[in-house]
């Protein structure tokens, strides 16, 4: 989740955090992975649409932030041209609620800023 200690208390103490996962949602969670990657589902969307990426190098939830790479890397062979893709190698799942958080919202910040100045 997050090595920031204080985070981690907080989801602990947060009663809508840490439930366990009813088949229903299980089976939407697969139904969007294997399904939005698929090209029908890509070619609805804009190529210039532009995308940020943020994974944490030691977030199991994406493979330690190979599956952003790998979406990203898709996006781009379907077309996407405007994909920013960063991975904080120390962060894990929560890169807003991490150790160094800042870096990561500062970049999102440049990233909006960037998106815009190109629309």
């Amino acid at each position: 989740l997050s090595r920031d200690p204080v985070e981690v208390d907080k989801y602990i103490a947060d009663p809508l955090c840490g439930f366990d996962a009813s088949v229903s949602l299980w089976l939407d969670i697969f139904e969007m992975t294997f399904r939005a990657p698929q090209e029908a589902q890509l070619d609805r969307l804009p190529k210039h649409t532009p995308i940020h990426l943020v994974g944490g190098g030691q977030d199991p939830a994406t493979d330690n932030g190979k599956a952003v790479i790998w979406l990203s890397k898709h996006l781009k062979a379907h077309g996407f041209s405007r994909i920013r893709t960063q991975i904080y190698q120390d962060m894990r799942h929560e890169t807003l609620n991490e150790i160094g958080a800042d870096a990561a919202i500062a970049a999102f910040a440049d990233w909006c800023d960037e998106a815009i100045a190109r629309s």
